[in-house]
């Protein structure tokens, strides 16, 4: 143990750090290994800030700060221009809301507070970027999906997608009905797997069902087949959706 670990024991800094984290809203917050100030000035200005969030506190017991997860690594890949997923982007939007939170709490309580410069400083750091959150509300929904509506042509596609589908599986039902009937299925059920509607074939009647075997079950005693008559449908979904 060095010098400055050992007086650190003895100042018993690591229980006033749990129990200051004890306290803390935030995982970032709970982790931080927060040292003594090194000089005295420092000292100073650490007690004044302390000093002025006391004193806001007792202007107003109601005033807090929303707790937000780890956004470092978020924000390092957008400052290396990364493109982000839905979900990354609903993330950066915790992030908004928590900050605008606190600059309207201060403006609240803060005129009734005199001689706040320390946290003034703090609070001038918090960019505004409320003009961000109308457009990635239309765009994406809470868990950061693309809303069908986020634009005219997607939702055009989302529609076609969806009658696509339809169409396709009641297709696929009067078929498989049909097969079910000459026996060459095991049930009357369809599959949906990678992408595309199958069909699972008994292996004995595989040649009676027209179409593309794609695999089949682990005892080989089934074919999933895609029926020629769906392909046409299969293909046209998987173009939608790349398309969306």
């Amino acid at each position: 143990m060095d010098l400055v670990d050992k007086s650190l024991a003895e100042l018993e800094w690591p229980q006033l750090l749990a129990r200051y984290a004890a306290h803390c809203q935030s995982e970032p917050a709970r982790a931080r290994e927060i040292l003594p100030a090194e000089t005295q000035s420092e000292a100073e200005t650490l007690l004044e800030e302390t000093d002025e969030g006391l004193r806001l506190l007792e202007k107003s017991s109601w005033l807090w700060l929303s707790a937000v997860g780890a956004m470092e690594p978020l924000l390092e890949r957008i400052r290396l221009g990364a493109v982000l997923s839905g979900a990354e982007i609903r993330e950066t939007t915790r992030l908004i809301h928590s900050s605008s939170t606190s600059r309207e709490a201060f403006s609240a309580v803060g005129t009734a507070c005199e001689n706040l410069p320390r946290l003034s400083i703090r609070l001038s750091a918090l960019t505004d970027l409320n003009h961000l959150l109308p457009p990635i509300d239309r765009a994406l929904d809470e868990t950061g999906h693309v809303k069908d509506n986020a634009s005219p042509a997607l939702s055009s596609l989302r529609a076609e997608e969806r009658r696509l589908h339809a169409e396709t599986r009641e297709k696929l039902e009067a078929l498989v009905q049909g097969a079910f009937r000459e026996g060459w299925l095991r049930d009357r059920i369809w599959d949906f797997r990678d992408g595309r509607y199958l069909v699972p074939v008994r292996s004995d009647s595989r040649s009676r069902v027209p179409g593309a075997a794609v695999e089949s079950s682990s005892s080989k005693a089934t074919v999933f087949v895609e029926p020629a008559a769906i392909r046409v449908h299969n293909d046209r979904i998987r173009q939608v959706q790349v398309d969306i």
